[in-house]
């Protein structure tokens, strides 16, 4: 490995980021294909980056038969003191947006909250909003509800540099549209990733016991 900033090299290729970040998750011993396959590159450029990966010691290769088997070195230095960690707080970056918003919801909560749009896709730039729908009880009043989250919104722009774009419906009308087929909310329901309450299939259950 490099001991004088050895991130340029190994952070330096988009490559090598999906290929470490498949494989610090996956924990798997596995070949090239497959290792292409899941990471979504073509098999030469991920035999590249693997080979210079293997070069850096962050992981390890060895031979059965025709095939190569590459797996982390969990001993690594690097692996276990920066990109472990990195990829960690990486996953959990959802997770800071839900402390973010929940943190200014007062009662009647939400029935839940649904990231959907680019971000859930994976097609998201570095400047797209985060698109939220917001489920609310029948009996929250509507700006209450809207002023608790633009107050969020305000705390997401700040720690992550990119705006909130809710859309906030009561649930009758959420339940209303959905049945009617709307475009827009059945994407919703089976895209959307829920960060805060029930899921939206639950909220849809629910109401039609009422």
């Amino acid at each position: 490995m490099l001991f004088q900033e050895p991130l340029n090299s190994i952070l330096g290729q988009s490559s090598k980021v999906k290929i470490l970040r498949f494989l610090i998750r996956s924990q798997a011993e596995l070949n090239g294909t497959q290792i292409a396959k899941a990471v979504g590159l073509s098999h030469v450029k991920s035999n590249i980056a693997l080979q210079e990966l293997v070069a850096h010691g962050l992981i390890t290769m060895r031979r059965v038969g025709r095939s190569c088997l590459y797996r982390l070195d969990q001993e690594n230095i690097v692996i276990k003191k920066l990109l472990r960690p990195l990829f960690e707080k990486e996953y959990h970056l959802s997770d800071e947006l839900k402390k973010i918003i929940t943190g200014e919801l007062k009662p009647a909560y939400p029935l839940s909250i649904v990231l959907f749009g680019s971000i859930v896709r994976g097609d998201a730039r570095p400047n797209s909003d985060i698109d939220l729908l917001v489920v609310i009880p029948q009996d929250k009043n509507m700006a209450q509800a809207k002023r608790e989250i633009e107050r969020a919104g305000e705390k997401a722009l700040k720690i992550f540099g990119n705006h909130l774009s809710p859309l906030v419906v009561k649930v009758d009308l959420f339940c209303k549209k959905y049945r009617r087929g709307e475009k827009l909310y059945v994407d919703v329901v089976k895209n959307g990733k829920p960060i805060y309450g029930k899921s939206l299939q639950g909220v849809i259950s629910v109401r039609k016991k009422d």
